[in-house]
């Protein structure tokens, strides 16, 4: 059996309302895209939360309230939580191929990657928190471990050594470092492995390539985010999430369609 060309769009996971349905996104080598993009994503994804903003803040709630009741099942909830994680990110960047796609976006796009390419986005999960506890482990040492053992807790003096000016520079700026390659490598991965089909370490190296070559404008596409939710998010009581969040799942998903995808006007219909 011949491998996949992962340049190749693959059949959509969707299934067209109508026979108007625009074509496919093809995938494309990552491309660097202008300077000003980065605003446009933000303009662009407010577009789409105004397209179903019930069912957008309906499916933050949702997922708040099971974040809530993970949290309180200690080990194992924190378990469960890693596992899906990529789950959610994948179902909703269907939501979001919809909503590009001229559907409509609903709720039961939160779930639906419980059922299509679950195992890839499993194994998603699993290496993002892998890595990033590896991550954790080499900046904080013992100490990280032992943060999750109330055998030993972590002492004093342990404390004081961490927090050594020159102990703390070091790890901070590495982890630092290592915590934007691997936000990186995975921020476009689930949108890559649920529209296009490409394996996980496809979608890890592409995500990786399009965000380095865009690093600039996602830089200050996170900076203005951050913004919005200290100035919207913190005065609101934090409700102003449930339109923040959306803004930024969506506005993400349009510089993926951008970055990775060809323009609409260079596809055949």
């Amino acid at each position: 059996m011949s491998e996949q060309n992962p340049y190749q769009s693959p059949e959509a996971p969707l299934s067209p309302e109508s026979g108007n349905e625009p074509p496919e996104l093809k995938l494309r080598v990552p491309q660097t895209l202008a300077f000003s993009r980065c605003i446009g994503w933000i303009a662009e994804g407010f577009e789409l939360f105004k397209k179903s903003p019930l069912h957008w803040i309906l499916s933050m709630l949702i997922l708040f309230f099971i974040s809530l009741a993970l949290g309180g099942l200690s080990y194992v909830g924190q378990l469960i939580s890693m596992l899906v994680n990529s789950i959610w990110a994948g179902g909703l960047a269907l939501g979001c191929y919809a909503l590009v796609r001229g559907q409509e976006f609903t709720v039961e796009y939160l779930f639906k990657c419980f059922t299509y390419q679950t195992v890839k986005l499993v194994a998603l999960s699993v290496i993002s928190s892998a890595f990033s506890m590896l991550i954790f482990y080499f900046a904080l040492g013992d100490s990280y471990i032992q943060m999750f053992s109330q055998a030993e807790p972590v002492t004093t003096e342990q404390v004081a050594e961490f927090l050594n000016p020159e102990t703390l520079t070091g790890t901070v700026l590495i982890g630092a470092i290592f915590s934007i390659i691997l936000s990186m490598a995975t921020l476009f991965a689930p949108a890559l492995i649920v529209v296009h089909r490409v394996s996980v370490a496809n979608a890890l190296f592409y995500s990786l390539w399009g965000s380095f070559k865009n690093l600039h404008l996602l830089f200050v596409y996170f900076f203005v985010m951050f913004a919005f939710v200290v100035i919207i998010g913190i005065p609101t009581i934090f409700l102003g999430l449930l339109v923040v969040i959306p803004v930024f799942i969506g506005g993400t998903f349009v510089a993926y369609k951008e970055i990775f995808t060809e323009p609409a006007d260079q596809m055949n219909p």
